[in-house]
């Protein structure tokens, strides 16, 4: 009995050594780096799709030499619970980095994030276009009731302006807000159309709220003050215009004069424009022709700027019912239209 005491005694204690030994190891294992900063690679680009499971990743470490005990490391991790936790996007691994940063790293969702531009101007059509040449978010706007080269329909009325269950975006020209986006790579097209749109929402009805009452008057709606601003936006060449340019159309639209503006003709033209407005185009009638139809077109034109919606609900007081392009990016504003006639003799046809 004494010697299976001892033996007993000396394979505890081996064992106690061999796993303090393995413990060690492991740990040093764990922080050790994955790639040495001296391996000449300063860092490099780990992208995680949505959906990539945790032992996808590992794999691809090892396939590049990042990692050399793949199931090791998978069971830390599950037994850490990170498996179900990481996150998808592109992630930035400089060299030296040791498993757990990594992990850390894949749980908090440091990714990069990258700029997507909705500019101020364009038009839906220009927008999704942008968007599903985009390689960083996902395409999953195909297949949307968006067919502006065929025409708008001109059956729908504001109240349709939400997108509706089958993802019709037609109602949203010029309701999406004109910023500089962050966005990760696999991001969804279409979610950042919605975060946009929401964010315009808001800008819209907060503009309007503080809106004059004779703008309220005016124009009866935000949404008209959207198709307002919208055209404030295509006809501003200078910041400092832009309320002026509000004045004419507010002065006009109280007058029940047209609004006799060439960007309506020429959104209303589609394709058929080619980049000369003609007299013949501002005689083709469409709902969005300025020249042969009073009042507002039915939608915006654009997507305006802050700026233009700010203005279009607070244009400069007086009497201006005319502008004219000077050549220089700024125009020549008048009361009547002697002098109007007079400024269009002066700055246009003298140029042609």
């Amino acid at each position: 009995m004494p010697n299976l005491l001892k033996w007993g005694l000396v394979i505890g204690v081996v064992c106690g050594l061999t796993l303090v030994a393995a413990g060690t190891l492991f740990r040093g294992w764990l922080q050790s780096p994955m790639y040495p900063s001296d391996a000449g690679i300063s860092e490099f680009i780990l992208n995680v799709e949505p959906g990539t499971t945790l032992s996808t990743v590992y794999q691809e470490l090892a396939e590049i030499g990042m990692l050399n005990q793949v199931r090791l490391a998978t069971w830390w991790a599950v037994r850490k619970g990170y498996a179900s936790q990481i996150q998808a996007g592109e992630y930035v691994i400089p060299a030296g980095i040791t498993l757990p940063a990594l992990m850390e790293q894949l749980i908090s969702g440091q990714v990069i994030y990258h700029d997507v531009r909705i500019i101020e101007g364009t038009s839906l059509a220009e927008v999704l276009l942008e968007l599903r040449g985009n390689k960083i978010l996902v395409d999953d706007l195909a297949g949307l009731a968006i067919n502006l080269e065929n025409g708008l329909d001109q059956t729908w009325g504001p109240q349709d302006l939400e997108m509706s269950a089958n993802g019709n975006l037609q109602y949203l020209e010029g309701y999406l807000f004109p910023d500089t986006y962050k966005v990760r790579r696999g991001e969804s097209a279409r979610a950042l159309i919605e975060r946009s749109h929401e964010l315009m929402r808001g800008q819209l009805s907060r503009v309007w709220l503080e809106s004059p009452q004779d703008t309220r008057k005016t124009l009866g709606s935000p949404y008209n003050l959207l198709i307002l601003a919208s055209i404030v936006e295509k006809e501003t060449g200078q910041e400092t215009e832009r309320a002026d340019i509000a004045q004419v159309f507010h002065n006009r639209l109280n007058k029940g004069m047209r609004l006799q503006t060439d960007p309506t003709v020429i959104y209303g033209l589609g394709e058929a424009f080619d980049g000369n407005l003609t007299r013949a185009h501002l005689r083709t009638d469409t709902p969005y022709n300025s020249y042969t139809r009073a009042g507002l077109p039915p939608t915006p034109i654009a997507i305006p700027s802050l700026a233009s919606i700010r203005a279009a609900a607070n244009p400069s007081r007086g009497e201006l019912l005319y502008f004219v392009a000077k050549g220089d990016g700024s125009s020549q504003f008048s009361n009547t239209l002697d002098d109007h006639n007079k400024a269009v003799r002066r700055f246009q046809l003298r140029q042609r």
